[in-house]
């Protein structure tokens, strides 16, 4: 989380100032994620309870609209949507193998924190290639024998099975995923001269209070590789420090 000021207080309370509304969407945001997370959990064991026999009313459950979420998907090992959960615009699935949140949980590239699950997790922004919506994505791996099919599905994907040379794992979900919005950024109140940013370890920037820089600016291009942001981002730690970003 970064945030930044173009006039306020002096450096200290300035200082204190900024710590305080940093910590204030760092906490909202790993609750968010948290509270995801166990409707992820939750609606995967509504598959294994029923042993992979997918009925269509799960596949576009109205209870999105309670936890407010855009869509949940289930990936096969190559990237295929087995199941794509979305009740309020339904898009045809789509191979997502190139996407960051399809990768890295195969990959075991995953954040680890335990204040906010005891699982590994992926978290991060993309625009929706069927949607065009930003959306917050949240995805973790999945380990099952159980596979997720309709009769239908196996029509759907005639294609795919007909090329393939071991089609036996095809059905069975690796990754599961999550897009959303962040309530805890929806309800976000900062006072007029004070904005902020989420931003991955690679600079780039996930979220901002101005929606047309998300996923437009890299934040170590634009201070030039500041040293304090460098060090804050490889060392995850809390560090406050001024640097010129868009005249402020």
């Amino acid at each position: 989380v970064y945030l930044f000021s173009k006039y306020g207080p002096d450096y200290e309370n300035r200082k204190q100032l900024l710590k305080s509304y940093a910590d204030q969407i760092g906490i909202g945001l790993k609750n968010e994620i948290r509270d995801k997370l166990r409707i992820i959990d939750k609606k995967e064991s509504v598959y294994y309870q029923r042993e992979g026999n997918v009925k269509e009313k799960y596949y576009y459950d109205d209870t999105s609209r309670v936890y407010s979420f855009d869509f949940m998907t289930w990936m096969n090992k190559d990237g295929y949507q087995l199941v794509r959960w979305q009740p309020k615009k339904i898009t045809p699935r789509a191979n997502v193998s190139e996407r960051e949140y399809f990768k890295y949980p195969l990959k075991q590239q995953l954040w680890r924190d335990s204040s906010i699950s005891n699982s590994e997790f992926y978290f991060g922004s993309i625009v929706s290639w069927t949607t065009g919506k930003h959306n917050a994505i949240i995805s973790k791996k999945v380990n099952s024998s159980i596979n997720l099919t309709r009769l239908r599905d196996q029509e759907a994907f005639k294609n795919e099975l007909a090329s393939g040379n071991d089609t036996s794992q095809f059905f069975k979900p690796r990754v599961v995923t999550m897009g959303t919005e962040l309530e805890c950024l929806k309800a976000l109140t900062l006072p007029s001269q004070i904005s902020y940013m989420i931003i991955d370890q690679k600079g780039q920037v996930l979220f901002h209070k101005d929606k047309d820089k998300e996923l437009q600016e890299n934040l170590l291009k634009e201070t030039d590789g500041d040293f304090d942001l460098k060090s804050a981002l490889h060392g995850n730690t809390d560090m406050t420090f001024f640097q010129s970003y868009n005249s402020k």
